[in-house]
């Protein structure tokens, strides 16, 4: 919510995102044969009811009248029926499948010791576990000077909107409308924002990574909802089911009994990135916020000063930039700074942007997501800049959690004070969301990268060590 939004442009929003998409989606799906026998004796109706007003001398008698209202008292009837037969679908309530992602691994080889994907796993609180797949190699890659830029495909385009058009009624439509309501009933945000998403898996190398443009209510539907079922509320029977093998990410390898990760060129699905940064100010410290309810996710979870997903816009001006995939993915993550920790509003986003300089420091695999892209980095702004929080999806409330960031070795400590590592793969953290403690995780890596490299090594203790994080983390 923009400063001067009313209360009441949320639900409006809501509203007119809702219907635009619905409507664009029933014409291009088939229809069943109750609803194209409804829709046709409508419009037939509506032809013989208004013709005999234009045309009046030529209609005469109570049996030509009736004759002529008859289709569309049939077609009212039919969708009364219709209506009614689906009633009680309409009471559903979204539950997350307790074992769909269970055993899912990821591989970029045939061979499991030439597997460069780490499986992690993230403890939020007690009652959420999270996993994601990570790759080294393309973390390296995308820090790199190597150019990426980006190219359009406009084919993956059209297999996203047959997917969705094919089971429409069947699946998606039941599962849009039953979140739309929730939305309109919480006052959660649910817009249908222009999106871009990844067409291809990422390898270490590529000249080029192929985008198609998308939105976000497709990510809801292709990235969110896999793994769960719609329950009717007064007998608990499945009204749609998301968890069928056609729907999630995966394939069953039915040798091995194994259910692998897909690619992004085999599962279909909108696949827009997300876009984290965490930014450290000249003062030395790194602020976090608190997400609120109105957010689709993350709610009542500790969040990253900038973390939301791409839009087309962060790569509309980028197709003919030789690194526009960087530029564009950094451009998302400073926008989305921008939106959620500006909340005073007394900057442009020009100049908000201009005075931040970001990296990215990392990649991942959101399992829970059907293996939605994920982007983190690290971003530095000038201290004169006061950050707050956006009321519209944040506390403003609630103080933020101040991450130290005054030398290296008290921001690796501080780091570890909000995410505990239990073993190699797997770490705990309080209350802290995905996407901001695998930015923060990148951060620590890369603070144990620097003072590998540093040129004091063995001359100092560590813990004693003034660098500041600020200026050294950054290429000068």
């Amino acid at each position: 919510m923009k400063k001067g939004d009313m209360p009441i442009s949320v639900p409006m929003k809501n509203f007119r995102s809702y219907w635009r998409y619905w409507l664009k989606m029933y014409t291009k799906s088939v229809l069943n044969n109750l609803s194209m026998i409804s829709t046709l004796l409508t419009f037939f109706g509506v032809i013989n009811l208004v013709h005999p007003v234009i045309s009046s001398k030529y209609y005469v008698g109570v049996l030509k009248g009736a004759i002529d209202f008859a289709p569309f008292v049939v077609a009212v009837i039919l969708w009364i029926l219709d209506y009614n037969r689906n009633l009680e679908d309409t009471y559903s309530t979204k539950k997350n499948v307790d074992d769909a992602y269970d055993e899912v691994i990821y591989s970029n080889s045939a061979s499991p010791d030439n597997n460069d994907w780490v499986r992690c796993t993230l403890k939020i609180n007690a009652n959420t576990t999270e996993t994601v797949y990570y790759n080294s190699k393309i973390n390296d890659w995308l820090m790199s000077e190597e150019p990426i830029s980006i190219e359009r495909d406009r084919n993956y385009e059209k297999k996203l909107r047959k997917k969705i058009n094919s089971k429409w009624e069947s699946l998606y439509m039941p599962f849009l409308k039953q979140n739309y309501r929730d939305a309109m009933y919480l006052g959660k945000l649910f817009y249908n924002e222009r999106k871009f998403g990844i067409s291809q898996e990422l390898n270490p190398g590529d000249k080029k990574v192929r985008i198609h443009k998308t939105c976000y209510y497709d990510s809801y539907l292709t990235n969110i909802i896999p793994g769960s079922r719609l329950l009717r509320n007064n007998d608990f029977k499945v009204v749609a089911d998301a968890s069928e093998d056609d729907v999630m990410p995966y394939i069953f390898d039915d040798i091995l009994n194994e259910k692998h990760l897909q690619k992004y060129e085999h599962f279909i699905s909108a696949n827009e990135p997300g876009v984290t940064t965490v930014c450290i100010q000249e003062n030395g410290y790194i602020q976090l916020w608190t997400q609120n309810i109105k957010s689709m996710s993350n709610q009542g979870q500790i969040v990253a000063t900038g973390s939301g997903s791409a839009d087309w816009t962060d790569c509309r001006n980028n197709f003919k930039k030789p690194d526009g995939f960087r530029d564009t993915i950094i451009f998302g993550m400073e926008r989305e700074a921008y939106e959620e920790s500006n909340g005073n509003h007394d900057v442009s986003r020009e100049t908000f942007m201009k005075d931040m300089e970001t990296r990215i420091t990392g990649y991942f695999r959101w399992l829970k997501k059907a293996g939605k892209a994920e982007f983190v980095g690290l971003s530095r702004i000038n201290e004169s800049y006061e950050l707050s929080p956006d009321t519209s999806e944040v506390f403003q409330n609630k103080r933020p959690v101040l991450i130290n960031a005054q030398t290296i070795d008290l921001l690796k400590k501080s780091i570890e004070k909000y995410i505990k590592k239990t073993d190699e793969y797997t770490y705990e953290t309080s209350n802290v969301s995905v996407s901001c403690t695998m930015a923060l995780l990148a951060l620590h890596r890369e603070c144990i990268r620097y003072c590998e490299s540093c040129n004091k090594k063995g001359e100092h203790n560590c813990e004693k060590c003034s660098e500041n994080p600020y200026y050294v983390l950054f290429h000068e």
